[in-house]
């Protein structure tokens, strides 16, 4: 099980959650060059998340790689929403 935050710092922090989990590092999602507005679990492989960059990446969490960026909005990107 896996919590996110995002926030002024422009990266997203992955937080293992667990009893043999919680003192290992955490995942950093580095690639935005604005502040993360909204992020979310796709599954336990994928995230995805939205900043005021203008910009929406989907990550793969277990490279901490792009899997893919998603560019159209001339300005910040507040929310997202999945469709499973």
């Amino acid at each position: 099980r896996f919590v996110a935050s995002g926030g002024l710092d422009n990266r997203v922090t992955i937080f293992r959650v667990g009893e043999d989990e919680e003192n290992e590092d955490p995942i950093t999602l580095n690639g935005h060059e604005g502040y993360i507005s909204n992020c979310r679990f796709l599954s336990a492989e994928e995230m995805l998340s939205a900043s005021g960059d203008s910009h929406c990446i989907l990550w793969d969490i277990e490279t901490q790689q792009q899997k893919g960026k998603f560019s159209g909005h001339s300005s910040d990107v507040m929310s997202i929403s999945p469709c499973p």
